[in-house]
C-alpha cells in the first residue's frame, strides 16, 4: 500500500511540475524569444577544453526537474522512445550536465540515430563522465569504447580506432573481446593496434621468439599502465628478472616460464597484479584453507582426505611453504595471502618455482588424517579451482556458509531480532540487484521486530565499486534510526577490492561494529585493474591502475581490523559451528541482558 501510495505521489508531483512548467511557459514565450532575457548566469571561467560554463540555465528550474526525473525513469525502464524527446528538451534548455548526454546518447543509439548519438555522447566526455555513472551497474568510462562501436558502424574507421585507444589508455577494458565484437577486432588487426589483449605479429616464430615476445609484451603493459610497480621491488631488479628469464627460455619448459611469470607479477606489489587464466600451470585435485590451527583439506577427489592437516609438503613444513608462497605474491596486506596464496600453493609448479621443492613431478604431501594417522599422499591433477571456504557435505550448513552461490541474501534471525544480511559480491547478476539490498534494508528498519543489522562480506572479494552506494546509503539510514540498536560488519581476508570499498564507506558514515579477521585489502589501495591477455601464450591477468581511498587521504592501515577479533579453527568449520556470528548473538544476548 505505501509502494502504491508514493507511486501515485510522485506522478502527481510530476502532473503539477509539468503544470507548473508549461504554465511558465505560455507566460514569459516573449521573454524566452529574446536571449539577453533568458535566466541566465555567465560565468567566464574555462575548462581544459576551452568551452565556458552555459550562460543560458532552464527559465523553469522546478520543471526542469521533474521532467529530468522523468526522462531517467522512461531510460532505465528501457523506454528510450519516450526518453529520447524529454532528453532532447532537456539538453537544448540546458547543455552542462554530462550525465544527461550520456542518457540521451545512449538512448538514441538504441534507437539507431547513429550520428545524433555520437553527438550527445561526445559532448558527454567534453563535460566530464563521472567514475561511478547515473545507472550503479554502469562504468561510464565505456563510453570512449561506445563512441568507437558507433563510428565502426558510420564506416568511419579510422576515427573509430582513436576512441578505442582512448577507451584503453582509460583503462577500461573488457576481456576477452574477439568473442563481444569480432568486427572490432579485425578492424583493430587491420590498423595494428596494440591493445592489452596481444595481437600476434605476423610471421614465423619460435618457441622462444614466442616466449620472448610474451615478456616484452607483459613489461610493456606494466610500464605504461600499472599504478606504481615499484611499490615493492626495484625497476632495475625487475628488468633484471625478466632480462633472465628470456635468457634462460632455451632451458626452461612452459609451466617453468610460466612459474616464473607469477614470480615477476608479484614483483610489482599490490593485491590486483595476478595472473588467473590460460597459464598452463599444474594444479592438485585438493582446496586449502590455513585455519587458526593450520593448513588443512577442505576438498578433494578422494573424499576420504578431507579434513586432513597438511603437514609437510616433501620436506619442506607446511607453515615454512606458506611463508615462501606468500613472500613471493603481489598482496596489499598480508591477509590475502591467506585466500589467494591457497590457491599458489596448490600448483607444484609453483611450489617448485618458490623453493617448496625441488622437483615439481615429485611432491609427496605428508598429513595428518582425521583420526590421528600420519599418511602420505601423491596428489592427483586436475584444472584449477578457485579458493575460499566451502560449503560442507556430510552436515547441515551453517548460516554463513548455505548459500555461497547467491550474490546476496538475507534473513531474520527472531532469537537476536536481528537482519542478517550476506554480500557475497559486488556483481549484479540484473540490473537494480543492489537497488533492491536497499529497499529491503530499509524495509528492515521499518519493522518493530528488527533492531539489530548484521551485514557479512566475509566471501566477498570485489567487483563494481559502484554498487558500494545503495548498501551503504541504507545502512546508514538504518543507523540514524533512533529506535534501532547496532550495526556488525563481518569482514576477513576474503573482504577485498570493492568489498573493501564497502566496508570502508560504511565506516565512515556509520558507527557499525566490526567483527571476524583484518581485511584483504588497505582502506587506501591500488584498485582499479587494467585486464590484459599475453598475445602468443594466451595468459590472462590484471594489474592496479590507480588508488581508491575508501574512508580519507590520511588513512594509513593496513587493513580494517575488526572490534571484536574472532577467527575460525578447523575444528569448528568441519563441525559446523560459526563463531563469528555466534559472538555477535552473544553479545546482543548480553545487551539485552543489560550487562
Amino acid at each position: 500500500m505505501t509502494t502504491e501510495y508514493s507511486r501515485i505521489i510522485g506522478r502527481l508531483n510530476r502532473v503539477l511540475g509539468y503544470l507548473v512548467f508549461s504554465i511558465f511557459n505560455l507566460l514569459n514565450i516573449h521573454a524566452q524569444d529574446i536571449e539577453e532575457n533568458v535566466v541566465s548566469s555567465t560565468i567566464t571561467a574555462g575548462d581544459s577544453y576551452g568551452r565556458r560554463s552555459s550562460t543560458r540555465f532552464p527559465s523553469n528550474p522546478i520543471g526542469y526537474y521533474f521532467q529530468l526525473s522523468e526522462a531517467r525513469a522512461l531510460k532505465n525502464a528501457g523506454n528510450c522512445t519516450e526518453a529520447v524527446v524529454l532528453y532532447e528538451q532537456l539538453t537544448s534548455e540546458y547543455r552542462d550536465d554530462s550525465s544527461s548526454w550520456y542518457d540521451y546518447g545512449n538512448c538514441l543509439a538504441e534507437l539507431d540515430r547513429i550520428e545524433e548519438a555520437i553527438e550527445a555522447l561526445e559532448e558527454s566526455v567534453a563535460l566530464g563522465t563521472t567514475y561511478w555513472g547515473t545507472n550503479p551497474s554502469e562504468h561510464v568510462k565505456e563510453v570512449f569504447l561506445k563512441i568507437g562501436l558507433l563510428y565502426t558502424e558510420g564506416e568511419k574507421n579510422e576515427i573509430a580506432v582513436e576512441w578505442i585507444k582512448r577507451a584503453v589508455d582509460e583503462n577500461y577494458w573488457q576481456l576477452p573481446y574477439r568473442e563481444y565484437f569480432p568486427e572490432l577486432a579485425a578492424l583493430l588487426d587491420s590498423y595494428s593496434v596494440e591493445l592489452p589483449i596481444g595481437r600476434q605479429p605476423d610471421g614465423n616464430f619460435t618457441r622462444t621468439q614466442k616466449w620472448r615476445y610474451d615478456i616484452s609484451y607483459l613489461e610493456d603493459v606494466v610500464r605504461n599502465h600499472h599504478y606504481n610497480p615499484n611499490i615493492k621491488t626495484s625497476e632495475l631488479e625487475q628488468r633484471q628478472t625478466l632480462r633472465e628469464l628470456s635468457d634462460n627460455i632455451p632451458e626452461l619448459s612452459d609451466r617453468q616460464i610460466a612459474a616464473r611469470l607469477f614470480r615477476y607479477i608479484g614483483m610489482l606489489g599490490t593485491g590486483h597484479d595476478m595472473l588467473y587464466a590460460n597459464t598452463g600451470l599444474q594444479w592438485f585435485s585438493l582446496k586449502t584453507y590455513l585455519f587458526a590451527d593450520g593448513l588443512y583439506i577442505i576438498e578433494a577427489d578422494n573424499e576420504e582426505l578431507v579434513g586432513a592437516k597438511i603437514e609437510k609438503f616433501n620436506s619442506t613444513s607446511a607453515d615454512r611453504a606458506f611463508e615462501l608462497i606468500a613472500s613471493s605474491m603481489a598482496k596489499d596486506n598480508n591477509m590475502w595471502p591467506l585466500l589467494l596464496g591457497m590457491r599458489y600453493i596448490m600448483s607444484p609448479d609453483l611450489l617448485e618455482e618458490f623453493g617448496v621443492v625441488e622437483n615439481s613431478e615429485n611432491v609427496t604431501l605428508t598429513l595428518t588424517d582425521q583420526q590421528g594417522n600420519t599418511i602420505e599422499v601423491v596428489p592427483q591433477l586436475r584444472p584449477y579451482k578457485a579458493g575460499g571456504l566451502l560449503g560442507l557435505t556430510d552436515s547441515e550448513n551453517p548460516l554463513y556458509l548455505s548459500r555461497l552461490g547467491a550474490p546476496f541474501w538475507y534473513t531474520e534471525l527472531p532469537e537476536s531480532s536481528a537482519l542478517y544480511l550476506q554480500v557475497n559480491t559486488m556483481n549484479e547478476t540484473s540490473p537494480g540487484d543492489f537497488s533492491r539490498i536497499s529497499d529491503e534494508i530499509r524495509a528492515a528498519a521499518g519493522n518493530p521486530n528488527i533492531e539489530h543489522l548484521i551485514l557479512d562480506v566475509r566471501h566477498n572479494s570485489g567487483g563494481s565499486e559502484a554498487l558500494s552506494v545503495p548498501i551503504t546509503r541504507a545502512l546508514t539510514h538504518f543507523d540514524a534510526s533512533p529506535d534501532k540498536g547496532d550495526i556488525y560488519i563481518l569482514i576477513g581476508r576474503n573482504t577485498f577490492s570493492a568489498a573493501q570499498i564497502l566496508i570502508g564507506s560504511i565506516e565512515k558514515f556509520t558507527d557499525a561494529v566490526f567483527v571476524g579477521e583484518p581485511s584483504g585489502s588497505s582502506p587506501i589501495f591500488p584498485g582499479p585493474i587494467f585486464q590484459f591477455q599475453l598475445p602468443f601464450s594466451g595468459a590472462i591477468g590484471s594489474i592496479a591502475t590507480s588508488s581508491f581511498q575508501t574512508t580519507g587521504p590520511g588513512d594509513s592501515r593496513i587493513w580494517v581490523a575488526p572490534d571484536i577479533p574472532v577467527t575460525l579453527t578447523s575444528q569448528q568449520y568441519f563441525a559446523g559451528e560459526d563463531p563469528v556470528l555466534d559472538t555477535i548473538k552473544e553479545i546482543i544476548s548480553l545487551d539485552e541482558g543489560g550487562l
